[in-house]
Protein backbone atom coordinates (compact mmCIF):
# COMPACT_ATOMS: atom_id res chain seq x y z
CA UNK A 1 0.00 0.00 0.00
CA UNK A 2 1.47 3.29 -0.83
CA UNK A 3 -0.21 6.32 0.57
CA UNK A 4 0.37 9.79 -0.86
CA UNK A 5 -1.44 13.02 -0.21
CA UNK A 6 -1.95 15.31 -3.61
CA UNK A 7 0.43 18.26 -3.12
CA UNK A 8 2.36 18.77 -5.57
CA UNK A 9 5.68 17.31 -3.66
CA UNK A 10 3.81 14.30 -2.47
CA UNK A 11 2.88 13.76 -6.46
CA UNK A 12 6.68 13.96 -6.93
CA UNK A 13 7.68 11.60 -4.22
CA UNK A 14 4.72 9.10 -5.54
CA UNK A 15 6.59 9.24 -8.94
CA UNK A 16 9.76 8.10 -7.20
CA UNK A 17 8.59 6.13 -5.23
CA UNK A 18 6.74 3.48 -8.12
CA UNK A 19 10.02 4.54 -10.33
CA UNK A 20 11.55 2.72 -7.41
CA UNK A 21 9.27 -0.35 -6.97
CA UNK A 22 9.16 -0.92 -10.94
CA UNK A 23 13.18 -0.91 -10.71
CA UNK A 24 12.46 -3.62 -7.94
CA UNK A 25 9.86 -5.49 -10.55
CA UNK A 26 7.35 -4.93 -7.76
CA UNK A 27 4.49 -2.64 -9.30
CA UNK A 28 2.12 -5.61 -9.59
CA UNK A 29 1.92 -5.86 -5.49
CA UNK A 30 1.25 -2.31 -5.30
CA UNK A 31 -1.71 -0.20 -5.18
CA UNK A 32 -1.98 3.36 -4.15
CA UNK A 33 -4.29 5.04 -1.48
CA UNK A 34 -5.05 8.74 -1.24
CA UNK A 35 -4.77 9.60 2.51
CA UNK A 36 -5.82 13.33 3.91
CA UNK A 37 -7.48 13.87 0.88
CA UNK A 38 -9.43 17.27 0.75
CA UNK A 39 -11.65 18.95 -1.50
CA UNK A 40 -9.16 19.56 -4.51
CA UNK A 41 -10.58 17.00 -7.27
CA UNK A 42 -8.19 18.54 -9.93
CA UNK A 43 -4.78 17.20 -7.32
CA UNK A 44 -6.41 13.88 -6.86
CA UNK A 45 -7.09 13.52 -10.74
CA UNK A 46 -3.43 14.22 -11.09
CA UNK A 47 -2.74 11.79 -8.39
CA UNK A 48 -4.96 9.16 -10.09
CA UNK A 49 -3.67 9.62 -13.53
CA UNK A 50 0.08 9.64 -12.66
CA UNK A 51 -0.44 5.71 -10.77
CA UNK A 52 -3.06 4.10 -13.17
CA UNK A 53 -1.73 5.75 -16.46
CA UNK A 54 2.04 6.27 -16.12
CA UNK A 55 2.85 3.55 -13.75
CA UNK A 56 -0.32 0.87 -14.28
CA UNK A 57 -1.34 1.11 -10.77
CA UNK A 58 -4.58 0.56 -9.26
CA UNK A 59 -5.92 3.30 -6.86
CA UNK A 60 -8.04 2.35 -4.51
CA UNK A 61 -11.80 4.08 -5.33
CA UNK A 62 -11.72 4.44 -1.20
CA UNK A 63 -9.80 7.90 0.28
CA UNK A 64 -9.27 8.91 3.86
CA UNK A 65 -10.07 12.01 4.68
CA UNK A 66 -8.14 14.35 6.99
CA UNK A 67 -10.69 14.13 10.26
CA UNK A 68 -10.31 14.91 13.84
CA UNK A 69 -11.16 11.81 14.64
CA UNK A 70 -8.01 10.11 13.60
CA UNK A 71 -6.07 12.53 15.34
CA UNK A 72 -7.61 12.29 18.75
CA UNK A 73 -8.27 8.33 18.87
CA UNK A 74 -4.14 8.25 18.33
CA UNK A 75 -3.56 10.54 20.85
CA UNK A 76 -5.53 8.38 23.06
CA UNK A 77 -3.85 5.38 22.15
CA UNK A 78 -6.52 3.93 20.49
CA UNK A 79 -7.41 3.22 17.09
CA UNK A 80 -10.42 4.83 15.35
CA UNK A 81 -12.46 2.06 14.89
CA UNK A 82 -12.02 1.72 18.84
CA UNK A 83 -12.89 5.26 19.78
CA UNK A 84 -15.20 6.64 17.42
CA UNK A 85 -16.35 3.11 14.97
CA UNK A 86 -19.83 5.25 14.38
CA UNK A 87 -17.60 8.40 12.97
CA UNK A 88 -17.52 9.13 9.37
CA UNK A 89 -13.24 8.58 9.95
CA UNK A 90 -14.15 5.22 11.56
CA UNK A 91 -17.03 4.25 8.95
CA UNK A 92 -13.79 5.39 6.31
CA UNK A 93 -11.52 3.25 7.88
CA UNK A 94 -14.22 -0.25 7.37
CA UNK A 95 -14.86 1.19 4.16
CA UNK A 96 -10.91 0.88 3.34
CA UNK A 97 -10.46 -2.32 4.60
CA UNK A 98 -13.28 -3.88 2.63
CA UNK A 99 -11.43 -2.37 -0.72
CA UNK A 100 -7.68 -3.58 0.42
CA UNK A 101 -9.73 -7.12 1.17
CA UNK A 102 -11.09 -7.17 -2.39
CA UNK A 103 -8.21 -5.91 -3.79
CA UNK A 104 -5.57 -8.85 -2.36
CA UNK A 105 -8.19 -11.50 -3.29
CA UNK A 106 -8.10 -10.37 -7.16
CA UNK A 107 -4.37 -9.58 -6.72
CA UNK A 108 -3.51 -13.13 -5.78
CA UNK A 109 -5.40 -14.84 -8.67
CA UNK A 110 -3.18 -16.27 -10.95
CA UNK A 111 -2.10 -14.37 -13.91
CA UNK A 112 -1.50 -15.77 -17.32
CA UNK A 113 1.90 -16.30 -18.60
CA UNK A 114 2.85 -15.33 -21.66
CA UNK A 115 5.29 -17.96 -23.44
CA UNK A 116 8.45 -16.02 -23.99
Amino acid sequence: IVPTRTSILDEQALDETLATLRAAQALHKVVVLINAAGADLKAKDVIKKLARKTHKVPVLSTELEDRLDFRTSLAAGRGVTEAAARSDAGKELKRLYDALIKWDAQAAKPRKRVAA
